[in-house]
């Protein structure tokens, strides 16, 4: 009897073990990913990748034998495992070594690079198969689907003179924000590609009025949100354009300062957007877009300027550039660290 009241113990002191275990992993659903800051100081010899854990704290230093990495404008992106970012390689005379993207498994901390066929990229997009990158090159803008063995795979060269600023593979299309630069008639567009082919699927311009640096692209149901910087004025301000794919018109919403991040969380987007990179100026706002009733709202001011923001479960992390602030979900600031380098450039989460 005392063996079968054991047992019975046992047996519900695993259930509820498990229970529990269960209950803590979706309440604590902060922990589920790792936080990985590229650090690039140009005067330096090499480069540095960090790993955080969710609650900021410093797990892991990743050394990189490259001078200039995470340049560009998307110079990062992640398929769930590797880490894909830009490189410079610069050598006084020569641009052969730039021909590069720097890939980081996180799984075994491992450094290896894929070959590009033209050098500086501006931008990196990817998958599991393939890596997706623009360039700025000779006055055209081209764009490349490259294997993992460095091999092109498809190529398209657009028409005007230009530079994309954005790149974000979504399902099976590679989405493309592009900037047509032609003096008084610069014009922002976004393009829509068959991500395995490069084919083009369709272009939409937009009017002069709303050129835009774009760094965020957001896709839900058949609209696109382009999120970034309006650059027709002495001061650049936020805006987002929303295009229909099924209307085939677009609409756009401006805010006060630039518009830095975006992040869709269920049927919201929140937009981080800052005065100006320069941390002097300590300001930012916070903006929600409710995509069902298309209302922007500004709904928080920071006192913190910054380089970029990274979500991680359901908070945020701003960075400038020798610190890391973790942002709860009412954006309030609970942590502060500093990681001592003026030049913490990116983050990610993976």
């Amino acid at each position: 009897m005392k063996n079968k009241l054991l047992a019975i113990s046992i047996a519900l002191s695993c259930i509820f073990s498990l229970s529990a275990c269960k209950q803590g992993n979706v309440a604590n659903n902060n922990s589920e990913k790792s936080l990985y800051v590229i650090q690039s100081d140009p005067s330096q010899s090499d480069s540095k990748i960090i790993k955080l854990d969710s609650d900021l704290n410093v797990i892991a230093e990743k050394k990189v034998d490259v001078k200039s990495i995470a340049k560009g404008f998307k110079n990062i992106d992640s398929d769930g495992k590797n880490i894909y970012i830009t490189t410079e390689f610069m050598n006084a005379y020569s641009l052969k070594n730039s021909k590069k993207i720097l890939k980081y498994d996180t799984t075994k901390n491992d450094i290896s690079y894929i070959n590009t066929p033209l050098p500086l990229a501006d931008t990196v997009s990817c998958d599991k198969e393939s890596t997706y990158t623009t360039y700025n090159w000779n006055g055209k803008c081209n764009s490349f689907k490259i294997g993992m063995d460095g091999k092109k795979e498809a190529s398209f060269t657009f028409d005007e003179s230009g530079f994309s600023p954005y790149t974000k593979v979504i399902g099976n299309k590679l989405y493309v924000s592009y900037s047509k630069i032609l003096g008084k008639s610069d014009r922002s567009a976004i393009y829509c590609f068959d991500k395995d082919t490069l084919k083009k699927e369709y272009s939409y311009y937009m009017d002069e009025r709303d050129f835009m640096s774009a760094n965020s692209i957001i896709k839900k149901g058949n609209r696109i949100f382009l999120v970034g910087g309006l650059n027709n004025s002495q001061k650049e301000n936020g805006v987002m354009q929303v295009y229909d794919e099924v209307k085939k018109e677009y609409k756009s919403y401006k805010m006060d300062y630039k518009a830095n991040s975006a992040f869709l969380v269920g049927d919201d987007i929140y937009i981080f957007t800052t005065e100006t990179n320069d941390v002097s100026f300590n300001k930012g706002i916070v903006y929600k877009f409710d995509t069902k009733n298309d209302k922007l709202q500004m709904i928080k001011t920071l006192d913190k300027s910054f380089y970029s923001v990274e979500r991680i479960g359901d908070r945020y992390v701003l960075v400038l550039r020798n610190k890391l602030y973790l942002l709860d979900d009412s954006f309030k600031i609970i942590k502060e660290i500093d990681l001592k380098n003026d030049y913490n450039l990116e983050i990610i989460a993976v």
